[in-house]
């Protein structure tokens, strides 16, 4: 790919977060709470809860989970001071340890078991784990943002308990892994889907997905 066109898709993904995180806040009502998978250093979590902090009465809760030590050391210091609760582990669906390998930049740290090109060999690294529905999060009507690394069908059978109860009313998955099962889970709980990228209509199979609940 030319320096040019990488240089356009930059933008482009640039341009998509900007929207998606726009979208995210009109859905965000007073007593949310927005969860964080793969929170990488803060984009998403940090942003929301500066805007949040406009209101005279912040009343949103903001949870963010990266499991990459470095990369959680940058996000600690970016939520630390807008009331953010960052968490140093990973999401599955069990409660232990997962074997992860560092990336060539920071948001590809991925499992051992889905490395890829972008993965460093050599460089692997233990990392506890959590069950997001074990987990001390308040309120009950939850927007679960997920960037995973092709993890995204483990972190959502790891929130099932969320769902069984109705306290998640939308997920976005920045990326997804698993398609067909991914989407089948949610379809289980009755949410509607549209384009994680463009926010029209959802076609199966599609890079990103924003789901709501009916």
């Amino acid at each position: 790919m030319s320096v040019a066109r990488e240089r356009c898709s930059f933008r482009v993904s640039c341009v998509t977060k900007w929207a998606i995180l726009l979208l995210i806040a009109t859905l965000l009502d007073a007593g949310d709470t927005f969860v964080d998978a793969g929170a990488n250093i803060g984009l998403f979590s940090t942003t929301l809860a500066r805007v949040n902090r406009l209101s005279e009465q912040p009343s949103v809760h903001f949870y963010a989970y990266e499991p990459h030590p470095d990369t959680f050391s940058r996000l600690e210091v970016n939520a630390g001071s807008l009331g953010v609760v960052a968490r140093n582990v990973a999401i599955s669906e069990e409660r232990g340890e997962l074997t992860f390998v560092d990336g060539a930049v920071s948001h590809v740290f991925t499992l051992a078991t889905r490395a890829n090109a972008y993965n460093i060999a050599g460089t692997q690294r233990k990392v506890p784990c959590v069950r997001l529905d074990e987990e001390d999060i308040l309120g009950d009507s939850i927007i679960l943002k997920i960037d995973v690394e092709n993890q995204e069908l483990a972190v959502l059978r790891g929130a099932r308990k969320w769902f069984q109860d109705g306290r998640v009313k939308a997920v976005y998955l920045d990326g997804y892994a698993d398609k067909a099962q991914v989407e089948g889970f949610l379809k289980e709980f009755d949410f509607r889907f549209f384009d994680g990228q463009s926010l029209g209509p959802f076609t199966a199979g599609g890079f990103s997905l924003l789901a709501l609940r009916e």
